[in-house]
């Protein structure tokens, strides 16, 4: 769960948080390692769908949840597409791709959990949880994480890391 914490903190590093209603100028090159960013975060997303619709438990309020926070993103990221870019089909191409992110994640993690399903399912509840809390982290006006929630991250870590030893 940490690891996946810590890499949704790197995801939101690369995206400069655009998945949060935060935009900023972008350039064409910025804008494609800020588009692999927010597709893998979609992607990571969709991943245990599956698993929990195996469990017999209810996989729709996970894919509403998915949904629903999907769409400001989507928003923004044709905000973005629309200044970037001035062919349509382009535009048309990259919310495409997003689009389908998460159900590849879906459709790959079925694969996936069928090897790794408790080391892939503690990852992606780490970057869920995250997400879940940030806005309790963000603290500032620019949205940025301070030295006091990084140490406060990393305190988190070795306290869990002990708990194992």
């Amino acid at each position: 769960m940490i690891a996946g914490i810590l890499f949704q903190i790197l995801l939101e590093w690369i995206t400069k948080g655009i998945e949060h209603g935060h935009i900023h100028s972008y350039s064409k090159r910025t804008f494609y390692i800020v588009f692999i960013g927010l597709f893998i975060h979609s992607f990571l997303e969709g991943i245990p769908i599956k698993y929990f619709e195996d469990l017999n438990k209810t996989s729709s309020n996970l894919l509403i949840t998915i949904f629903v926070h999907n769409i400001p993103i989507a928003i923004i990221l044709y905000y973005l597409l629309h200044r970037i870019f001035e062919s349509k089909i382009t535009q048309f191409f990259f919310l495409l791709a997003f689009s389908i992110s998460a159900p590849l994640g879906s459709i790959i993690g079925n694969i996936w959990f069928v090897s790794i399903n408790h080391y892939l399912l503690a990852f992606i509840c780490g970057t869920l949880l995250h997400i879940s809390t940030l806005i309790l982290f963000e603290s500032s006006k620019n949205h940025q994480y301070n030295f006091n929630i990084l140490i406060s991250i990393l305190l988190g870590l070795g306290l869990a890391i002990l708990n194992t030893i």
